[in-house]
């Protein structure tokens, strides 16, 4: 015997934002009196979007997924029901398929999982997703409907964008290693995913460092990367020559490979490299590792034909953790001094990695020069390296360490009581010192100390007392540790004081230099929490008028 049923069914329609549209109509079905059927309802509140970077778009070369949640709330177990998926409204490039469900038994719920997978055909808009559970009685969910953004492809564009060659004497020479940093960066609005960075150099060029090939395996918008290789030169390689920075990435068409000319025998260049890029929603900012204080730097009408500088730039310890950008710091003080404040070249004693012989000689030789002048000189010295506390003898005096000390054992050291009695006893029209180091034990590496190990408690010292016509710039006080700036390839108050120097020409007295490059150093350092607080200190018997000194 057969009954006639009539059933009210609801079809229910999610939109977008939670929006909802519901309809209903009598279905008339000619069931079996014995038999059982399913009827698959749909979970409210179910329905979810899942893509790779999580913004709720569905970006070109992206796999996502549309889930949600239906139930059997009929008697009988169902099967034969399909998954069925089709897009409207901005569907290129998307694929998409149905698909059988398993047999879901009275009272079951199942999670329904639509795989769309987007190609670099897609384009920007709105794709409108019509999905449906198909039941053979016609006893299904109905549509649901679902708008999701999509965005069309964006390619990365991955370059060398500066590149630096350092050396201890600034120029390449054969046998002596030397140092090529190389600035890699993402100018494009596409994520740069396996990027590949392989050095293709000449025979005759040595890789010292054990880096051939660089793997980064992302590169965001803008990003950039700095990577370190050290080589050096046969003697049989050509006085010219070309090094080659190989570039690829995940797509195979989006890097650009740069060449980077080597000469040796010249002095080392700093070369910028400019690639023009297209506007999107990341701004691109082109990187170098040529630092602002490094380019531009004023040149000075005047030559101070009467004042002398000493410059000591130690970065390569044998038995302490090396000073990053102590060279660069040296180099660039010196060509302030050269261009901006006018000192000519042969006033100036330019040493890089001293050791400890050296460093007295220097010392001694710019003590006869001021001997020798009779109260005549204006004397700069700059330091930037290691400095290290008495932690032997628990006096706590201060110290210089040339490259060859050992840090725990100051009778390798240069006293800093030492250098201010010798350079103050004569007369002078005024000793201005620099000294970019601490005296904690820290270092520039935030995770060493001059030990080699990280203590948690820093050395509080005792700096000396400046003496004779001397004003002395530190870069930190007793117990803190003078810190690196990574972005601009030097130390953070050598930075601040070039800085400041370039802005005002050299025509700054001693008291606003302190001033502003205090104020810089403390708000910069205090932004990465390692604070850090210049100070300076003037012998008792400087000139009443030394805050108005001129280093011009």
């Amino acid at each position: 015997m057969k009954h006639r049923i009539i059933l009210l069914f609801l079809c229910v329609s999610i939109l977008t934002h939670g929006q909802r549209k519901a309809s209903s109509k009598p279905i008339s079905l000619d069931i079996d009196s014995n038999g059982l059927i399913s009827v698959i309802n749909y979970v409210d509140g179910s329905l979810q979007f899942v893509d790779e970077d999580g913004n709720n778009t569905i970006d070109a070369n992206e796999s996502c997924q549309i889930i949600f949640k239906i139930t059997n709330i009929g008697d009988g177990n169902g099967s034969g029901c399909v998954a069925r998926i089709s897009v409207t409204g901005a569907n290129n490039g998307l694929s998409y398929a149905n698909f059988n469900i398993p047999q879901i038994n009275k009272g079951e719920t199942k999670e329904v999982v639509f795989n769309i997978k987007a190609n670099d055909k897609t384009v920007n808009g709105i794709a409108n997703f019509q999905l449906e559970i198909y039941e053979p009685h016609n006893l299904g969910t109905g549509l649901i409907s679902y708008n999701i953004p999509t965005h069309q492809f964006e390619a990365p564009q991955v370059e060398v964008v500066s590149y630096q060659l350092l050396s201890e004497s600034s120029r390449l020479e054969r046998k002596k290693n030397f140092k090529m940093l190389v600035m890699i960066q993402n100018l494009d609005q596409g994520i740069a995913e396996n990027v590949k960075v392989r050095i293709n150099k000449p025979a005759d060029l040595v890789l010292v460092s054990s880096n051939e090939e660089v793997k980064i395996s992302s590169l965001m918008p803008n990003e950039k990367k700095t990577i370190e290789f050290e080589f050096v030169g046969t003697m049989a390689i050509k006085d010219s020559v070309n090094c080659e920075i190989k570039l690829s990435e995940k797509y195979g068409k989006y890097a650009k490979d740069a060449t980077i000319p080597l000469n040796f025998g010249e002095k080392s260049t700093i070369t910028g490299m400019l690639t023009s890029t297209r506007g999107g929603n990341v701004e691109i900012q082109k990187g170098s590792l040529i630092s602002d204080v490094d380019q531009n730097i004023p040149m000075s009408k005047t030559k101070a034909y009467n004042t002398y500088a000493l410059i000591i730039a130690n970065e390569n310890y044998t038995s302490a953790p090396n000073v990053s950008y102590a060279i660069n710091d040296g180099k660039s003080f010196r060509d302030y001094c050269i261009k901006t404040l006018g000192v000519p070249e042969s006033n100036i004693q330019y040493v890089t990695n001293a050791t400890g012989n050296t460093l007295k000689a220097q010392i001694n030789q710019l003590q006869n020069n001021i001997r020798i002048l009779n109260g005549q000189a204006k004397i700069i010295v700059y330091y930037a390296g290691h400095g290290i506390p008495d932690d032997v003898h628990g006096n706590g005096n201060a110290y210089l360490l040339p490259v060859d000390g050992m840090a725990n054992d100051p009778t390798t050291a240069y006293k800093l009581d030492d250098l201010y009695a010798a350079l103050g006893e004569y007369e002078t029209q005024g000793i201005t010192i620099f000294i970019d180091a601490c005296f904690s034990g820290g270092t520039r590496d935030i995770n060493k100390t001059v030990y080699g190990d990280v203590r948690g408690v820093a050395v509080r010292v005792k700096r000396g007392q400046p003496q004779g016509n001397m004003v002395v710039f530190s870069a930190a006080q007793n117990n803190q540790t003078a810190n690196s700036y990574p972005d601009q390839q030097h130390g953070l108050f050598t930075y601040y004081l070039l800085k400041k120097l370039k802005e005002e020409k050299g025509e700054i007295s001693l008291n606003d230099l302190s001033e502003a490059v205090i104020k810089a150093v403390r708000l910069e350092s205090n932004r990465h929490n390692a604070y850090q607080e210049p100070c300076i200190i003037a012998s008792p018997t400087a000139d009443a008028n030394w805050r108005n000194w001129k280093l011009k």
